[in-house]
């Protein structure tokens, strides 16, 4: 059957449209259940190669990609390589960010580009947003080698030998997703040294496979949390739009129509995995031109942190 041209007219005009995605996770309509809206002030903060060492020893990633593999491999993450923060000397600090179902991880490499064996080697990590509600965590059992706590948010390296580098897994998530407040940075201590890690809107976005219906029936509601942005490029395309809302925000792409895409995600709690906040955007894709995207969730300052970092996605 044709398309309708406007595909949020097509939705809400009572013309069917032909569903493109999966069942809803959580059954069809209501895709947020009893998650309240909340006033929550929200900005945007947005960020972000090895050598070997010394006599051919790799460092950082490299030095333990076999050892890592599917731990860091099976999933998606922040960058194809680890990104250097620090060096001097006797230390190299470089890290990437993997992104799993319902938590992120922080992997921070602390490669001893020295001789002589480090001893207990301290590494915390905070957040310097107070109203964020960033919960952070030592993956010990994932971290090479496996630290020891000082607390849940201090660890130690008992030793660090000459030559050789670790990793350390820091998960982290919002404890209330709809308690987030940006910019917000992670600060990550490594024997005193500070490292500040810009925390991204995409870095705890994930998917929502649910249905053109579903995108239909929740559009109303979140009318009062919605943000729209133009993004006036040479380079627009469907296909380049699909490429980076799904690889660079991590969300679902339900259907295109047209010129007209839709998709879906969320921010869900890491202590409870029933509490979704849900996230829909429709984009209109003028090719070679132009994108006009609408993102609405329950609360309109998220909508614009997410809108500022998907702008800077389109401009790239």
């Amino acid at each position: 059957q044709p398309a309708n041209d406007d595909l949020l007219g097509d939705l809400f005009g009572g013309g069917p449209v032909q569903s493109g995605g999966g069942a809803a996770a959580g059954g069809p309509g209501d895709i947020f259940g009893n998650l309240a809206s909340t006033n929550t002030n929200v900005n945007n903060n947005l960020m972000g190669g090895q050598q070997p060492m010394l006599g051919g020893g790799n460092r950082g990633f490299a030095a333990l990609k076999s050892q890592l593999g599917a731990k860091v491999m099976g999933f998606p993450r922040s960058h194809e390589t680890d990104q250097v923060l620090f060096q001097n000397n006797q230390l190299q600090m470089s890290y990437f960010k993997i992104f799993k179902q319902q938590k992120s991880t922080l992997c921070i490499f602390i490669s001893n580009l020295s001789q002589s064996p480090l001893s207990n080697v301290q590494v915390s990590v905070k957040k310097d947003n107070i109203q964020c509600q960033l919960q952070f965590g030592f993956d010990v059992s994932n971290s090479i080698p496996n630290p020891k706590l000082r607390n849940a948010t201090t660890a130690i390296i008992p030793l660090l030998n000459g030559g050789s580098t670790a990793c350390q897994m820091i998960t982290f998530g919002l404890t209330n997703p709809t308690q987030i407040s940006m910019p917000c940075n992670i600060i990550v201590s490594i024997n005193n040294e500070i490292l500040t890690i810009a925390l991204k809107m995409s870095d705890l976005l994930r998917s929502s496979v649910i249905t053109t219906k579903d995108f239909g029936i929740n559009w109303g509601k979140l009318s009062q949390g919605s943000f729209a942005l133009n993004v006036n490029t040479g380079q627009a395309s469907i296909q380049s739009y699909v490429n980076k809302i799904t690889k660079g925000l991590h969300i679902h792409h339900i259907e295109t129509i047209k010129n007209e895409i839709i998709a879906a995600g969320n921010l869900s709690s890491i202590v409870n995995a029933q509490m979704l906040l849900p996230i829909l955007v429709h984009c209109k894709c003028t090719q070679t031109q132009s994108y006009a995207v609408i993102i609405r969730t329950p609360n309109v300052n998220i909508s614009k942190a997410i809108g500022i970092e998907l702008q800077q996605l389109l401009n790239s």
